[in-house]
């Protein structure tokens, strides 16, 4: 039985602002944007099903999969961030026990392999894109060919939102997607971690010692640094990407307090190059790719009405009548 978590809930409109940090969620529907004071939801009951392993090969291509079959016509796709695996993430179908969900590994999960080939080598960051992509959408058309699902969604971490942004403009397989923790482009994230090397291994502290992050954010040394990044970084951008996917719905995900994509202005910037009609955004206080830990009721919340709905003003009433969750 559905148990509730009862607490006063305020709601109030405020005017669109993103040039601030924020203490507590947002939610920002089209131009209409909320601050959300507290809550009055249902838990969910997550279901911890044992999900099939299902391994898919082509002559260049072997992904690893996790099958959660719930027996619906909703399947969720999950992509983790860098260095996640298919386990770390699988973790989020728990939370969706109305879905059946998919997590898998990337093929460069097998690093050492992965990264000895001439390929490799020569285009690492070009190649693993490239390869991503791939993956994804191989993963995607197996599934969707196994079952004619009403709904693929595709719920992205980090680095994966790229990957399903660019599968979708490629090939159109998911119906909606969920931008959690969106890079905007590879320039302005590698910018970040030289500013402190130690976020890749600890991107929701960083890490790196105070002498040394002075040091980096000198002005000669931040400007050798740039311009370096700018020679030789890859133009990857998901902006040019989100320009292109009019016709597809997308909830942005985004925590103030992330170090690697910083907020307001990735966030800002991911949200102007979206031309979809139907964008909505969840704003949370947290950390990068951490948005659910603090309240994973509201995170399912917040996703499950997005899934279940097909226009803003549908997501707008939907949310309100989730024991009001939104109310002015």
């Amino acid at each position: 039985m559905l148990s509730k978590v009862i607490t006063s809930l305020f709601l109030f409109a405020i005017a669109c602002d993103t040039t601030h940090a924020i203490a507590a969620p947002k939610i920002k529907i089209g131009n209409l944007e909320y601050t959300l004071v507290s809550t009055e939801i249902e838990t969910i009951n997550p279901m911890r099903d044992q999900p099939a392993t299902i391994t898919l090969t082509t002559t260049t291509q072997h992904i690893d999969t996790l099958f959660f079959d719930r027996k619906s016509d909703t399947l969720l796709i999950l992509g983790q961030g860098f260095p996640g695996s298919k386990e770390s993430i699988a973790s989020v179908a728990w939370l969706f026990p109305d879905y059946d969900v998919i997590s898998f590994d990337y093929r460069w999960r097998d690093l050492y392999t992965y990264t000895t080939t001439t390929q490799t080598i020569l285009h690492p960051v070009q190649r693993m894109i490239h390869d991503c992509v791939d993956d994804a959408e191989l993963v995607v058309r197996h599934f969707k060919e196994q079952k004619q699902y009403r709904e693929v969604i595709g719920l992205g971490l980090c680095y994966s939102n790229y990957t399903f942004a660019e599968a979708q403009a490629r090939s159109k397989l998911f119906t909606k997607l969920i931008f959690d923790s969106s890079w905007t482009s590879l320039n302005e994230f590698i910018r970040h971690i030289c500013l402190d090397p130690w976020l890749p291994y600890s991107p929701q502290e960083g890490g790196s010692p105070e002498w040394l992050k002075n040091i980096l954010k000198a002005s000669f040394v931040h400007s050798c640094l740039t311009s370096i990044i700018d020679v030789c970084c890859p133009t990857i951008s998901v902006l040019p990407v989100l320009n292109k996917l009019n016709a597809t719905p997308i909830l942005f995900i985004h925590g103030t307090g992330d170090l690697l994509v910083d907020y307001p202005n990735n966030f800002t910037a991911l949200w102007q190059a979206a031309t979809a009609d139907y964008k909505a955004a969840f704003i949370t206080p947290s950390r990068h790719s951490d948005n659910m830990d603090p309240d994973p009721t509201l995170y399912h919340t917040i996703c499950d009405a997005f899934i279940r709905t097909n226009s803003l003003s549908d997501f707008h009433t939907t949310l309100m009548q989730k024991n009001s969750i939104l109310s002015q």
